[in-house]
């Protein structure tokens, strides 16, 4: 078996995994973003609803 059966059967070919885990990782980050925006927003509505105008 020469090299390039080997690598063929490697996946030699394929896109490099780290363009996958950049996708992940942006997908996580924007996730965690948006939680954190939910979060600040059910706390301003809570105050608002603890302290609101009388």
């Amino acid at each position: 078996m020469n090299e390039q059966d080997r690598e063929d059967e490697i996946g030699g070919n394929e896109p490099s995994p780290v363009a996958g885990l950049d996708a992940q990782l942006t997908e996580l980050i924007e996730f965690i973003w948006a939680c954190e925006a939910a979060a600040r927003r059910e706390d301003r509505i809570d105050a608002a609803i603890k302290y609101g105008s009388k």
